[in-house]
């Protein structure tokens, strides 16, 4: 008779073959804690497992098969349309969308503008010298595309496709309520769902759904908040719910689930 483990061990080493691999993405929306989540989660797998997506073209330019035989791990601020299909396994967190969006205008304008993004063209990220120039009243009020993108329902167009320009291109001419259910129906896929204010719940289901040992830290920190809550005005409120209509009815709708 044949040598079968001799055979399967030279399956195994043929890509595309062997036993199948799982691998986890977590889509990391932007200062929901995701620094402090990824920091615990690739604890749990050995280094060169881990796929750190700082490019979505990353992600395009392999297959399901190639990442994961690669990779047990990927983390990135890729949209669900990016990872669909590639994973095979997946998590997430949302946060109250007021909150979030003071966190990124105050992580902005933390920044120095020689680690931000500088564009091909020479120009500095506008996010990160808008945040500098103007008051949050006047960012949230602003018209520039950059902007808007990255504070006007983010959290839902990243969960239903992608907040990137491929992304709100996809779903442009869909109503609110289509962006959300695909939102929806993406996060029943996850097998771990949570919110930035209940963090040991997340915890909880994280490791006993996906079989882990992860205590989660809390990183990243933005140390100078130059602006809370409580300093905005009705107005500044107004638009910012204006703005988040589909987010902030996601973030009630996970935080209802757990």
């Amino acid at each position: 008779m044949p040598n079968t483990s001799f055979f399967e061990k030279i399956i195994n080493q043929i890509p595309g073959f062997g036993p199948k691999r799982e691998l986890l993405a977590f889509v990391h929306i932007p200062k929901t804690a995701g620094t402090s989540l990824v920091a615990a989660l690739k604890k749990e797998f050995p280094a060169e497992r881990v796929l750190n997506c700082t490019n979505v073209e990353i992600l395009k330019a392999k297959s399901a098969r190639e990442i994961r035989r690669d990779y047990d791990f990927v983390h990135g601020h890729f949209g669900m349309m990016d990872i669909d299909g590639k994973a095979t396994r997946y998590a997430t967190v949302l946060r109250d969308p007021t909150h979030r969006i003071l966190s990124l205008y105050n992580y902005w304008r933390s920044q120095p503008l020689s680690s931000a993004v500088v564009y091909a063209s020479g120009v500095v990220d506008p996010a990160v010298q808008l945040a500098k120039d103007l008051s949050f009243n006047d960012f949230v009020f602003s018209d520039v595309r950059r902007i808007l993108d990255d504070i006007k329902n983010a959290q839902a167009f990243q969960l239903a496709a992608g907040n990137h320009p491929e992304g709100r291109k996809k779903l442009s001419g869909m109503s609110d309520d289509a962006v959300f259910d695909l939102a929806c129906k993406n996060l029943s896929r996850m097998q771990a769902v949570g919110t930035v204010d209940n963090m040991a719940a997340f915890e909880k289901r994280l490791n006993s759904n996906l079989n882990l040992n992860v205590s989660i830290p809390m990183h990243n920190k933005t140390k100078s908040k130059t602006v809370s809550e409580t300093d905005l005005s009705n107005g500044t409120v107004e638009r910012l719910n204006a703005l988040n209509t589909i987010d902030m009815r996601l973030y009630e709708y996970v935080r209802n689930q757990n």
